[in-house]
């Protein structure tokens, strides 16, 4: 299955969530839109590190929805490298699995654009 199959997959399988939890679901849309508002931290440095933590966290479904964020926010693959760097150095081995994922992940976005 290509990354964009699976986003797809991915975003169908939110919108039943979403559907089924209720203003759970309205209050984590809610809080996730409070994160991403204005702040000392710039847009592409808050993807880069919601990137390193779903792959020190290994989540590849939180990999596969925001690896492509940092992306549009302007980060280059060698940047994503270096934060791919910084999870493994967090997390060992496992961080160096999903760093894998990240990257192949990225490098296909990037590919396709």
């Amino acid at each position: 299955m290509s990354l964009a199959e699976t986003q797809q997959e991915m975003a169908q399988q939110n919108k039943i969530l979403m559907e089924a939890i209720g203003s759970t679901g309205q209050a984590f849309k809610g809080m996730a839109q409070a994160i991403n508002e204005e702040s000392a931290v710039d847009a592409k440095t808050k993807e880069l590190i919601t990137l390193g933590v779903a792959i020190g966290a290994r989540c590849e479904g939180c990999i596969i929805t925001h690896v492509g964020l940092p992306i549009k926010a302007g980060a280059t693959f060698e940047e994503l490298a270096d934060v791919a760097k910084i999870a493994i150095g967090m997390s060992g081995g496992p961080g160096a699995a999903y760093s894998g994922k990240a990257l192949a992940y990225a490098k296909e976005m990037l590919e396709n654009q």
